[in-house]
């Protein structure tokens, strides 16, 4: 099975979730990024490195940041050989985790996306560095960005079978558990166990242990919030959120 998402939208706990109350293992994950060395840009080479686990039970949940983009052209074998759990988050909670984040990493000397001052201009700053590994071509913003990937995924969802795919949200499994992960229980064809636990959410997740990044404050003023509602104001409305 796959988990998918953008960036800071939950991954992990799901992840750990679906591997505390089920039969899979999310730690190792089968981490499906730029160390396996794969020319992802090609449909033939992501289906070439999957081929030799065709049709085997691997336990190790596979994790993948990309873009839809990157699968179309193979998403027959992907639906065929994996169900794919697709997770996304409230865009605010998720650009402002991914700021700090990114910040973090900076300061380890690791460039992964757009350093800014504020989480304001980090949402209106074009997304550069590393992160640009999940996404196929540019985007205007990081919001363009966010926007477009949850969108992706929706298509790829509404146009395959319901049986090879779901798409849930954060908020559901952190505010539901209980009721969420057993419909992803279900999705799996999994037995339910008799008492559904709840793991760390923090485990296995990257996270800043900087006293620093954790105190920065995201501070939304008006203008970015009528922004966000101007480049993914139909989406949010289609996922129940406000901004």
């Amino acid at each position: 099975m796959a988990v998918i998402s953008h960036e800071r939208s939950g991954t992990h706990f799901l992840m750990n979730s679906i591997a505390q109350n089920y039969r899979y293992l999310s730690n190792p994950w089968w981490n499906f990024d730029f160390e396996l060395g794969l020319n992802f840009h090609s449909a033939q080479a992501i289906l070439n490195y999957l081929q030799p686990v065709e049709n085997r039970a691997v336990l190790n949940i596979l994790k993948s940041h990309h873009s839809a983009d990157f699968f179309i052209d193979c998403s027959d074998y992907l639906f065929e050989q994996f169900q794919v759990l697709y997770i996304y988050r409230h865009p605010l909670d998720v650009l402002s985790s991914f700021w700090k984040l990114i910040r973090y990493f900076k300061n380890k000397g690791w460039n992964e996306g757009p350093l800014t001052r504020s989480i304001s201009e980090f949402i209106a700053t074009p997304p550069c560095n590393a992160l640009l590994r999940y996404q196929t071509q540019q985007t205007d913003t990081m919001v363009h960005r966010w926007r477009d990937h949850v969108e992706g995924w929706m298509t790829l969802a509404r146009n395959g079978n319901p049986d090879e795919i779901k798409l849930l949200s954060y908020e559901n499994l952190n505010e539901s558990y209980e009721d969420t992960v057993r419909s992803v229980g279900d999705f799996l064809n999994q037995p339910q166990p008799d008492r559904v636990t709840r793991p760390d959410r923090q485990q296995n997740v990257v996270r800043s242990d900087d006293e620093k990044i954790n105190a920065l404050k995201a501070v939304y003023d008006e203008n970015y919030r009528d922004y966000i509602k101007s480049v993914a104001g139909p989406l949010i409305d289609i996922l129940g959120y406000q901004v």
